[in-house]
């Protein structure tokens, strides 16, 4: 369609010329050359240049080689004026890259136009010719410019996530809608500052947690006494629900019952004790004792839990040194909960 339209436009502007020849003086033919030349540029830069230059040359001929001179000055003149403006034009809107040289690029070139955002190269050849970045962007990202979705602005409010979008999404959203893009940036920023600071967060109390539970089972292993038995677990938990701590003891094996029994209950005071000298933060904390039980059909759970209990930091604290001497004979009188199987009795 463009090339008959411009044969035509070509025709009218050599006939204008020609009818000119015959009278300089007429203005309707003055109008229509400066019209179909301007048509000629706004349809296709590259054979207008072409076309006027060839006119060109031929007024520059016809200059020292005809009679009305005073009209090929002018030709010259207005064509050469009018080559320049058109290779002025071709020259700003012919893309910087050919599909020829994408075809030769290395990934990392085309990288340099997709993601580059120092010298926006994607942008400027978007804007230079659509069909070209597409082509770009079909040989990097292996997917039709056309077929790739972009969100919303409603979408991208509810976006906390970099990876919600693909890059092929986020890229084409940076190209056509640039401010769209920059909010989802700063929504994107802002939700990974977010969850840099809760790791962060989660990391010192972990270290914290790491930190008392440390300090509780130095401070249980210090008090415990080996005839009585030894730590199977201390976990530290700091958390919705609190300061708290469940700590489990292994029974000492091998003696009497009533040496057993007794031992454990020294296991319970001895762990107590530890507790409230290791000087961390609680609000509660249980300790169960577990020792090796047999059932009734020969079968032995070796960690039965033979005696469960809770206690709170405050009455502990508030417990004298000598009701923490004796505290192996009054568990259930400062335990908020004391219960022992009847295994132990």
């Amino acid at each position: 369609m463009k090339s008959f339209f411009f044969i035509i436009i070509l025709v009218l502007l050599l006939f204008s010329i020609f009818e000119l020849n015959k009278d300089i003086t007429d203005k309707k033919y003055k109008l229509l050359i400066v019209l179909t030349t301007i048509l000629l540029v706004c349809i296709t830069p590259l054979y207008s240049i072409l076309c006027f230059f060839a006119i060109f040359l031929v007024s520059i001929f016809l200059l020292f080689t005809k009679k009305n001179k005073r009209l090929w000055k002018h030709m010259l003149l207005f064509f050469g004026i009018a080559f320049l403006v058109a290779a002025i034009i071709f020259t700003s809107i012919t893309p910087s890259i050919t599909k020829s040289d994408i075809d030769n690029m290395s990934d990392d070139e085309k990288m340099e136009y997709i993601y580059d955002a120092d010298d926006d190269k994607g942008k400027k050849l978007y804007e230079e010719d659509k069909d070209i970045y597409k082509y770009l962007f079909k040989k990097y990202f292996d997917k039709d410019y056309d077929l790739v979705k972009i969100p919303n602005e409603k979408t991208i409010n509810k976006i906390k996530d970099s990876n919600e979008l693909s890059p092929e999404q986020s890229t084409k959203l940076e190209i056509e809608k640039p401010k769209l893009y920059d909010k989802y940036l700063e929504t994107v920023d802002t939700s990974f500052d977010e969850e840099i600071e809760k790791e962060q967060e989660d990391t010192e109390d972990t270290e914290d947690t790491e930190s008392d539970e440390d300090k509780l089972k130095d401070s249980i292993d210090s008090e415990l006494t080996s005839g009585h038995g030894s730590i199977k677990s201390v976990d530290y938990y700091n958390d919705s629900l609190g300061e708290n701590a469940v700590i489990v003891i292994k029974g000492k094996e091998n003696l009497s019952d009533k040496m057993t029994s007794e031992g454990m209950r020294y296991a319970v005071a001895d762990t107590v004790k530890g507790v409230r000298d290791s000087r961390v933060s609680l609000d509660t904390f249980t300790i169960d004792v577990i020792y090796p039980v047999e059932d009734d059909t020969g079968n032995t759970n070796h960690d039965f839990h033979v005696i469960k209990s809770e206690w709170s930091m405050n009455t502990v604290k508030n417990m004298s040194s000598t009701d923490l001497e004796l505290l192996n004979t009054d568990l259930d009188k400062y335990a908020n909960s004391y219960d022992e199987s009847t295994a132990l009795k």
